[in-house]
């Protein structure tokens, strides 16, 4: 309340729009009735304080959208910053079971071309240590499979984990910095060196694919 003040009768160059709330970027908090509630009561207080209405109350973001849905957000919420959620709808079935009509699942596609095919082992020969990245991958032996590299690695990604291979035979395997590893086995399509595959991409992939000169 005192930061409001401040802003309302201290601050000449500043207009107090309203107040908000940023539960899961960081934090992992799931947006709740309970804790948008107190958003909700202190946007209350403000307004009694200031003697006027708010005109912006944000509830958060797409995380805020299944609760949405459902009919679970306070009704003095009346914003949220959608980004992800309109962009790469992906994220909320995987993660929160909720599909929205009329959202498009495909705005981003990601293209990748194969330049190299070959039969390898499933499981590396030799003692394993930790790779580029600082982890310590697990590994199942399925013998000997065929595998893809497309020219895309984690410095455009991120974490490769955030693929979603559009042929559903495909088994994104992991990645370098600048390769990632397909198990391309069990598809029906008979890919060659140099044919392309398409992905749709989670948030984290969107967001280093967006920001990379060479994707």
């Amino acid at each position: 309340i005192r930061l409001a003040e401040y802003v309302e009768y201290e601050s000449d160059n500043l207009c107090l729009e309203g107040i908000g709330s940023n539960l899961s970027c960081y934090g992992s908090v799931a947006p709740a009735v309970e804790n948008l509630s107190q958003l909700a009561d202190a946007a209350l207080d403000i307004e009694e304080k200031l003697n006027r209405k708010l005109n912006i109350v944000s509830g958060g973001g797409t995380t805020t959208l299944p609760l949405m849905v459902r009919g679970g957000v306070p009704k003095k919420i009346n914003h949220l910053r959608i980004g992800e959620g309109i962009n790469n709808t992906q994220d909320l079935p995987l993660y929160w079971d909720t599909n929205i009509e009329g959202l498009d699942s495909d705005v981003f596609i990601l293209k990748a071309q194969i330049v190299e095919l070959n039969e390898k082992p499933t499981h590396p020969i030799g003692r394993l240590m930790v790779n580029a990245f600082g982890d310590l991958p697990h590994y199942e032996d399925r013998g000997t499979r065929k595998r893809a590299i497309v020219a895309l690695g984690n410095q455009d990604l991120g974490d490769s984990s955030r693929l979603i291979p559009r042929d559903k035979d495909i088994q994104v395997l992991g990645a370098s910095s600048d390769h990632t590893i397909l198990d391309i086995h069990d598809c029906k399509t008979e890919y060659k060196l140099g044919d392309i595959v398409e992905f749709n991409i989670l948030y984290q992939a969107m967001l280093m694919t967006s920001l990379s000169d060479y994707v």
